[in-house]
């Protein structure tokens, strides 16, 4: 299978489910994302990346938002596949970090798979594809959650923190990195900004 194969058969599964797969009664991802949280039928649309280089990427990126301007249109979702490798990469020379900047900048939402996560076993893939379809629908504006708010607070806030370790080599001694990657309010609002700087 190819890999544009494999990353159209995963968005396939995305947005229409897996209603075959499970244990017993148990259907972790049967609806899919359109009718899980009752969403028009998606628009979907492929722009390839020829190599995993930042620089192939950032033309895959202009390619797609050049073709939203011709349209008139403007997309409301990005799906960026990566390579688990890609995470060795920093700054410019990261295809994600970026792809997201450029989308960010246009204020389209940016949600990163895996190629390793998109090929996964059925069984594990519906699972992971639960939890990105709740993470793609509040960043898309939808409210997935409420957390019970406390009236003598003025303003909750849930912070989703990431990490890294950034090395030169795999012997070496590696820093670690940290920074903010969701922010959401106590109502359940995604709020988002186009740059969360890391910090050691």
């Amino acid at each position: 299978e190819t890999r544009q194969g494999a990353v159209e058969q995963f968005v396939h599964r995305f947005l229409d489910g897996m209603p075959g797969v499970g244990a017993g009664q148990r259907r972790p991802y049967e609806r899919g994302f359109i009718r899980r949280y009752m969403l028009d039928q998606a628009e979907v649309k492929v722009f390839t990346a020829p190599h995993l280089s930042a620089d192939s990427y950032r033309d895959a990126c202009r390619s797609a938002l050049d073709y939203a301007a011709t349209c008139g249109q403007a997309w409301d979702l990005a799906i960026i596949q990566i390579d688990e490798a890609s995470h060795m990469y920093s700054g410019d020379d990261d295809p994600y970090l970026v792809t997201k900047s450029m989308f960010m900048k246009r204020q389209v939402p940016v949600q990163e798979v895996t190629i390793e996560k998109m090929t996964t076993q059925p069984g594990e893939l519906a699972y992971i594809l639960s939890d990105i379809s709740l993470a793609v629908y509040a960043k898309l504006g939808g409210t997935p959650w409420l957390i019970p708010s406390d009236n003598t607070i003025a303003h909750e806030l849930v912070i989703g923190l990431g990490s890294y370790h950034a090395t030169n080599s795999r012997i070496g001694s590696a820093e670690r990195f940290v920074g903010i990657t969701t922010v959401f309010s106590g109502d359940g609002r995604y709020m988002r900004e186009s740059r969360a700087a890391a910090v050691q």
